[in-house]
């Protein structure tokens, strides 16, 4: 959620004397499981690449010896360097598909045949210009994208949203990102997990934008009066939390189709079990800065 002075100083007053509602998978019954890993290094298709999580993610997956490969997908083309990846060999295992994001469904052959998708894109009504654009930009382009990662195979798909997202919220951000959560649910994936972070705190460069900068600075001296679930929360620290929570996932993919004799229609059968009764999973804030993610 990144947002203007003024747009993120009144969201974070309201969140922080709106009632904190228990809802079923919340931070209380989040459990103390530990985070699994995978053996097989899997496929990442990363939707806002380029964006301020979405940078991050990139740059972590491809530093990670668990990831085989990482499909970005950007606006238009960047230098490998955008991604701060260290080691040349870390760096290959990035690709990039340029698209026009009016016309996503021109570029379905590059949703398909992925392990996991994340998307990091986002926008707001500041930035896009009108109510109108930013609904398209927020929700339609992440339904679309969501829908051909559906069509392409994807078993595990990550949502950034934002805390507070509701879809029956008077506030029209925070109503946008509630309902499409809903409709990611109802794309029906094998494993769905949203994320509800707090104001990001990230470092942006080749950006104007002073009041996300202004926010960045003041709200740290309001932490004192907010509650842990509404506190800002670094960008590497969500990019950390989408990760580790889809290793534990497929871990648990593995662990499943290995007590189910493998691959075979069994074994695929297997995979999905232990995701059957509840596909999707909510992470609130004070769970992802505490990397509190160990949950199906």
């Amino acid at each position: 959620m990144l947002l203007t002075a003024a747009g993120g100083l009144l969201l974070a007053c309201y969140l922080a004397l709106a009632p904190q509602e228990a809802t079923e998978g919340s931070a209380a019954s989040a459990g103390s499981s530990a985070l699994l890993k995978p053996s097989q290094p899997a496929s990442w298709l990363v939707v806002g690449a380029s964006g301020a999580t979405g940078k991050v993610l990139v740059s972590k997956l491809a530093s990670n010896p668990r990831v085989s490969r990482i499909n970005a997908i950007v606006r238009k083309e960047l230098p490998l360097s955008y991604w701060s990846v260290a080691k040349p060999e870390d760096a290959a295992k990035i690709e990039q598909t340029v698209v026009d994001f009016n016309r996503l469904d021109d570029f379905a052959p590059a949703f398909n045949g992925f392990d996991v998708a994340a998307s990091c894109l986002g926008s707001t009504r500041a930035k896009a210009g009108s109510a109108a654009e930013f609904r398209r930009q927020d929700f339609d382009t992440n339904a679309a994208a969501a829908a051909l990662a559906r069509r392409g195979g994807v078993f595990h798909y990550a949502l950034v949203s934002t805390g507070g997202a509701d879809p029956t919220s008077r506030f029209n951000y925070l109503r946008t990102k509630g309902e499409l959560e809903e409709r990611l649910k109802a794309e029906h994936f094998p494993s769905l997990s949203i994320f509800r972070p707090g104001l990001l705190l990230t470092e942006r460069q080749n950006e104007s934008r002073w009041g996300e900068w202004l926010a960045q600075k003041i709200l740290p001296v309001l932490h004192p009066l907010l509650s842990e679930k509404n506190r800002a929360v670094h960008t590497e620290t969500v990019a950390e939390a989408i990760m580790q929570n889809a290793e534990h996932v497929l871990a648990t993919r593995e662990q499943a189709q290995a007590a189910q004799g493998g691959a075979g229609q069994e074994g695929a059968a297997a995979a999905a079990s232990p995701f059957a009764s509840s596909p999707s999973r909510t992470f609130e804030n004070d769970e992802i800065r505490t990397l509190r993610v160990a949950r199906l």
